[in-house]
């Protein structure tokens, strides 16, 4: 839905250890009823798919690992959504309002996993109506023009999405953000940022589609991104910061961070 088509039919690839094993048969089990559930409250009928399964290694097996790929249907190409603003405009977070937050958003999340080495905890419970609403928000909004960009928070949380769009254009980002673990890094399902120039009608939608609205910035002409709170305290990440991570990250995760590739 972020890149403005309806979300109408999905595929999958189910990928676990040995269903001999009973954690992992329920495992599996439990994947292809959540995916049953939410195809059916989305109306997207799984219509192909593979499962593979012994995936394991004297290591043990590899975490249970669902994968879904989604068909969108888009009226026109007119309707496509970057997921980054090509010139200054608005940053607003559109999300779904949500059941309720056990975690803040940090269990099984990417900051867990990487600063805190933690495989550990569960994701947030989404609110499925609420994401069908939210579908329809980003692409009706799409179709008027009243949104230019669309970005879901991805792994790891809003600071990654802010880094990616800050990334994706000649622009930078500017936001407002509590300098919180949980602010920052939390994973929730049914938020997204979108970029427009019209502030009031993006509310008005919102609104109208029982979604939560927050003004959250601005892609300006800075480099790279600054966050702040609302006491003015700030942190903030050059440009070139951000490729270096960003373009570094498979080097560093295989050890090649000080390899040389001319």
């Amino acid at each position: 839905a972020c890149t403005g088509a309806m979300p109408t039919a999905v595929t999958d690839g189910l990928n676990f250890g040995s269903p001999q094993q009973p954690h992992v048969y329920w495992q599996f089990d439990r994947a292809v009823k959540g995916i049953a559930d939410a195809a059916e409250a989305l109306s997207t009928p799984v219509v192909s798919g593979n499962v593979s399964f012994y995936n394991e290694s004297e290591l043990g097996e590899v975490p249970p690992t669902p994968l879904i790929g989604m068909l969108g249907i888009m009226d026109s190409p007119d309707y496509a959504l970057p997921s980054a603003p090509s010139d200054p405009c608005h940053l607003v977070l559109i999300s779904v309002p949500e059941v309720e937050s056990f975690q803040s958003g940090l269990g099984a999340s990417l900051f867990l996993s990487v600063v805190h080495g933690q495989e550990t905890g569960y994701p947030e419970m989404p609110n499925i109506p609420g994401e069908r609403r939210l579908h329809r928000f980003l692409v009706e909004s799409a179709r008027n023009r009243t949104i230019v960009s669309a970005h879901d928070l991805s792994d790891g949380g809003l600071a990654v999405t802010l880094a990616e769009i800050a990334l994706a254009g000649e622009l930078g980002v500017e936001a407002n953000v509590e300098l919180t673990d949980a602010a920052l890094f939390g994973e929730h399902p049914g938020v997204v940022v979108v970029g427009t120039h019209d502030l009031a009608g993006v509310h008005r939608f919102a609104l109208a589609n029982e979604l939560d609205f927050r003004d959250l910035g601005q892609v300006a002409d800075v480099s790279g991104l600054i966050i702040r709170d609302r006491t003015q305290n700030s942190v903030e990440w050059m440009r070139k910061q951000l490729q270096t991570a960003y373009e570094g990250s498979i080097p560093n995760a295989m050890g090649l961070s000080n390899v040389n590739n001319s």
